[in-house]
């Protein structure tokens, strides 16, 4: 889900990415 909201580029999507990123890591 992460990398999907990080292809949006919108603020609120970024933070959904960040956390998503953080997950898989």
């Amino acid at each position: 889900l992460g990398t999907a909201e990080m292809m949006s580029g919108t603020a609120n999507e970024f933070d959904y990415s960040t956390r998503g990123f953080a997950f898989l890591e």
